[in-house]
């Protein structure tokens, strides 16, 4: 008889703590889990001391449990805070590299510059279009070269009062004079509406290979020489293209370059 009395016990007990922290993971409050456990756990310890001790039951051990956990995710969220400011401190970070370096950029130019945020994109053409917020008030005009802080990226197509379009040098009506300096190749850039363009109607082609710099030539009305555009690579095709060292597609901040106007 004490046998099985020790075994409803056992049974007793487990449930009860089953049922213990099926709450505590369900969210209750640890006052109404002090509360299940006095009308619960109480008998069952004291029928556990009235048998011998069958199961030594803790329920500080218990309660110590579901305080870790507590303290566990608390800790969670904080990480997850802390991980955010962290986040956003590093694009402060980044953004300010830009600028310094946008602002390096255009002291070292010999030309007035004008500052400018890109302020609308088409969301069918990222690489070939998008628009700023300076425009004919400000000093932009049409055919006036844009660059970011990692090179060109463009040249002004169109300028409206407060805002101005910027067609971009892989726009497909693109032709960008440049010069291979490596190989003293000169060439066109001819944009083909992705994410690089390819050398047309190349002078001393033979000399030129994978990973060499290319700059504006100076040729044309439009772009000064020596602005750094990207480097050579080879498509499937053996053809010649440019990858930009601009991230066109995503630049934020660009300086519009005014020719006419010599520091």
């Amino acid at each position: 008889m004490a046998k099985f009395s020790n075994k409803k016990t056992f049974f007793y007990t487990v449930c009860a703590v089953v049922i213990i922290f099926i709450l505590a993971a369900a969210g209750f409050s640890s006052g109404f889990l002090r509360m299940i456990r006095s009308l619960s756990l109480s008998p069952v310890e004291q029928a556990a001391g009235r048998t011998g001790g069958a199961l030594a039951l803790s329920w500080n051990n218990i309660s110590g449990l579901l305080n870790a956990a507590s303290e566990n995710r608390k800790l969670r969220d904080e990480n997850r805070s802390l991980k955010a400011e962290i986040d956003e401190l590093t694009i402060y970070r980044h953004e300010n590299i830009r600028l310094k370096s946008l602002l390096n950029l255009k002291e070292s130019l010999k030309y007035e510059t004008i500052a400018a945020e890109v302020c609308g994109r088409d969301i069918n053409s990222w690489f070939l279009r998008f628009e700023i917020n300076k425009g004919k008030n400000d000093g932009v005009k049409k055919n006036m070269p844009v660059l970011s802080d990692r090179g060109l990226v463009g040249v002004i197509s169109d300028s409206y009062p407060g805002t101005a379009a910027v067609r971009t040098i892989l726009h497909n009506k693109s032709m960008t004079p440049v010069y291979i300096v490596e190989s003293g190749a000169f060439a066109l850039l001819e944009g083909e509406g992705g994410v690089s363009g390819t050398l047309r109607y190349i002078y001393n082609a033979s000399l030129i290979d994978v990973g060499q710099l290319v700059v504006t030539s100076g040729l044309g009305d439009i772009y000064p020489g020596g602005l750094v555009i990207g480097v050579t690579e080879k498509n499937y095709k053996g053809e010649v293209t440019v990858r930009t060292f601009a991230d066109i597609a995503t630049v934020k901040r660009v300086l519009v370059l005014d020719r006419t106007l010599g520091k």
